[in-house]
């Protein structure tokens, strides 16, 4: 018997008390502004990758599905969650894609698998980062693209070490991503933005930051910290029109980053592709 979807979206849609931003995304209750900026990167993902391709975190599979719409390639979708995988099973079930159930740091597959991996928004849910980079590395074949995306901890959590977002476990600078990523022998690295975030809107968020970490350490309730937070949102917002994401068909990723720009973006974009490494005529692993 297949499982009433209410009862599973009910499970998935858990929003963070203090960033008011929904955990998981399941299209239709999340929110327009979080499925236009979650939708996007799948957009802008499936122009770039082909083939077998995997899905690392797909969380309910409207991301999977999308590359899977195109038929010469075959989706593996995987997530730690069951529960989100039954809903992707339940609502996105096509016939080049499949569902696996396991961990971003310690995947169940082949060495020198897949033709292209798409991970957005995992890194930052992880305790170790090596471990997930090695198992990237380990399942690409040689000149494979991997696309992956995390939180600019520059604007998502600035001035604190502990993320804002409850359910992340670590965040990342840009300078501190790509140190991780050259260290686990990704060649090519290029790296893009999304989510723009204006000036005044930016030192709202500092303020905000302050003001949380003071809530925090006199425990007031998240359900108070979250009518104060949109009260804020509501007034930053009307005095600093920023763009979320414009229409979708534009595939909203924006140009390869700057160090200027580091402060003005929410989310990181990384194209990475393993290159075969040859040094005095041998190939190098």
């Amino acid at each position: 018997m297949k499982p009433r979807l209410s009862d599973l979206a009910a499970s998935l849609v858990i929003i963070d008390p203090y960033t008011g931003m929904p955990e998981n995304i399941v299209l239709g209750f999340s929110g327009v502004s979080a499925e236009s900026e979650h939708l996007s990167r799948y957009l802008f993902a499936s122009e770039n990758v082909r083939g077998l391709i995997l899905d690392i975190a797909s969380g309910t599979c409207y991301g999977s599905s999308i590359l899977a719409h195109d038929k010469s390639n075959y989706v593996v979708a995987t997530d730690i969650n069951k529960n989100a995988l039954t809903w992707g099973k339940t609502v996105y079930d096509h016939e080049n894609l499949d569902f696996v159930l396991c961990n971003a740091t310690r995947l169940p597959f082949r060495s020198r698998s897949f033709d292209s991996i798409v991970s957005f928004e995992t890194l930052e849910h992880l305790d170790d980062a090596d471990f997930y980079f090695d198992e990237l590395y380990r399942v690409t074949k040689n000149g494979s693209m991997v696309i992956i995306s995390t939180p600019n901890k520059t604007v998502t959590s600035p001035l604190v070490s502990k993320p804002l977002d409850s359910y992340h476990t670590k965040e990342y600078t840009l300078g501190g991503l790509l140190n991780i990523t050259k260290v686990h022998k990704f060649d090519s690295i290029e790296t893009y933005c999304q989510k723009r975030i204006g000036f005044i809107r930016f030192l709202a968020r500092i303020f905000g930051v302050v003001l949380a970490s003071l809530f925090w350490k006199i425990e007031v309730p998240p359900i108070l910290w979250k009518r104060i937070y949109d009260r804020v949102e509501r007034f930053v917002v009307n005095h600093d029109a920023t763009n979320i994401d414009p229409d979708s068909n534009l595939y909203p990723i924006y140009q390869i980053m700057t160090k200027a720009d580091i402060l003005r973006y929410y989310n990181l974009i990384l194209l990475l592709r393993k290159i075969n490494n040859i040094k005095n005529g041998f190939l190098c692993y």
